[in-house]
Order: structure tokens, then C-alpha cells, then sequence
């Protein structure tokens, strides 16, 4: 493995841990706090630098999690998974590949 791949995977691991380590102080938080709302469903929105990528990431998160992929009429993938009450998505959107981001230039 390259230097710069090595760099980059310690970097992905490391941005997971602390996802993660976030999700565990939001958990405590909330327990701690009996009064606020908690969250029903956590999405998280692929953002991959094509089409080709964005399927392969759907199709990947629907395997690991057991299901199969959705597919919503205007070209939207999903896959979710339920965890107790919670329901967790992988969402791709490819429609979104051929627009700029906000704030951005096409």
C-alpha cells in the first residue's frame, strides 16, 4: 500500500472512530436528559464521485446490513436497516451527481 493510500485509510478509520464516539456521547446525553426528543432514524447521504461509485456504496451498505436496496421512482437507492425502534439508511441519490454543490459551480 502506497503512502498516500496508508494516509488515507488511517484518516477514514480515525473520522469513523470519532462517528462513532459521537453517537455514544449522544447516547448518554439523551439518556441524561429525559426531556428532549431522540432521533428516529439516522441517514446517512453518499456522496461519491460517480454513478458507477454511488452504486457499488448502495450495494455494499445493503449487504452488510442485510437487506435489500430500494428504489424510489424518481432514481433514488436506499438501503435501511430497523435496530429496535431506530432505523438507519444509507441513502445515494444520483440525480445529485449532475448538480452543483451549493454554493458551488456546475
Amino acid at each position: 500500500m502506497s503512502a498516500p493510500a496508508l494516509t488515507a485509510l488511517v484518516q477514514a478509520q480515525s473520522s469513523r472512530a470519532q462517528a462513532l464516539a459521537g453517537l455514544r456521547e449522544l447516547s448518554t446525553f439523551l439518556s441524561s436528559h429525559p426531556d428532549l426528543p431522540v432521533p428516529r432514524e439516522l441517514v446517512t447521504l453518499l456522496a461519491p464521485s460517480s454513478d458507477e461509485e454511488g452504486r457499488a456504496q448502495i450495494a455494499l451498505a445493503a449487504t452488510e446490513l442485510g437487506v435489500r436496496v430500494k428504489h424510489a421512482p424518481n432514481g433514488t437507492l436506499r438501503a435501511e436497516r430497523a435496530f429496535g425502534p431506530v432505523r438507519y439508511a444509507v441513502v445515494y441519490m444520483p440525480m445529485l451527481l449532475s448538480h452543483a454543490p451549493i454554493g458551488g459551480v456546475k
